[in-house]
């Protein structure tokens, strides 16, 4: 169930949002106009840190459902993901360790470049201004006519279509500064993903799954800083081992068990 909550919404989300880059309807910016208004950076460029605020108390409670439904370039590698893996017979992803040279690296790029000023620079990175470009980049009749910016619209569709199709969330957990940035919340997150070691049976679907490669299944082990909370995992597992609750509980009952 809450694997389709999360497909639902993140489908609403990505669909108002383009339509509202495409400058479809004025309505629709009337009474979506705030789906825009809450993405990263853009909101504390703004100065609607209440959004920020918002986002991040999210995250601490729920984990990086900022990725997997508002952002809309998250939502657009999942369905890139989606196809790449019904082309191919073997459809499954493996756990990798983070790289944390390049996740920090990059957020510390970011950081300093948005400190000094230089916000056009940083936001080629940023994920709603990536896919704000592709849109209005890309998409005749509403294209930008600018030359740079079909440049820049075409070399990040190309770049991100190419990582999502083999990689998943590669994106999101290596290069996005945004998302590192929520994972420093997520990590601590009170729900989230957790497997009870007690009904798995080490099968491996919920790691296969996993297109933020986040999941140890061996080792009954999930990275919740990388965990984008897509609900893939739980959808996978035959034995319900795997369920998205109170990660404190879960603890407290491992330490009773034992």
């Amino acid at each position: 169930m809450l694997h389709k909550i999360r497909i639902a919404l993140a489908v609403i989300f990505f669909v108002i949002i383009t339509l509202l880059l495409l400058g479809v309807s004025g309505q629709l910016q009337i009474w979506f106009g705030w789906m825009t208004g809450i993405q990263l950076p853009q909101s504390a460029l703004a100065g609607n840190f209440i959004a920020v605020i918002a986002i991040v108390v999210l995250t601490l409670i729920l984990g990086r459902v900022y990725c997997s439904i508002i952002c809309p370039l998250g939502v657009f590698q999942d369905v890139v993901s989606r196809l790449g893996k019904k082309k191919k017979s073997k459809s499954s992803f493996r756990y990798r360790k983070e790289n944390r040279w390049l996740r920090y690296g990059m957020l510390v790029v970011f950081a300093v470049l948005m400190a000094t000023g230089f916000y056009e620079i940083a936001c080629l990175v940023a994920p709603y201004s990536e896919y704000s470009t592709v849109v209005t980049g890309l998409f005749p009749p509403f294209a930008v006519k600018s030359t740079p910016i079909f440049i820049a619209a075409v070399a990040i569709f190309i770049i991100v279509i190419v990582l999502a199709w083999k990689g998943g969330r590669t994106w999101c957990n290596s290069i996005c500064p945004i998302g590192t940035a929520l994972s420093l919340f997520s990590r601590i997150s009170i729900f989230g993903t957790v497997i009870d070691k007690d009904k798995c049976v080490n099968c491996g679907l919920c790691e296969k799954k996993c297109k933020a490669f986040c999941i140890d299944a061996s080792n009954h082990k999930i990275d919740h800083s990388r965990c984008v909370s897509c609900m893939n995992c739980i959808n996978s597992c035959k034995k319900n081992a795997i369920s998205y609750k109170l990660r404190c509980a879960s603890k407290h009952t491992a330490k009773d068990k034992k």
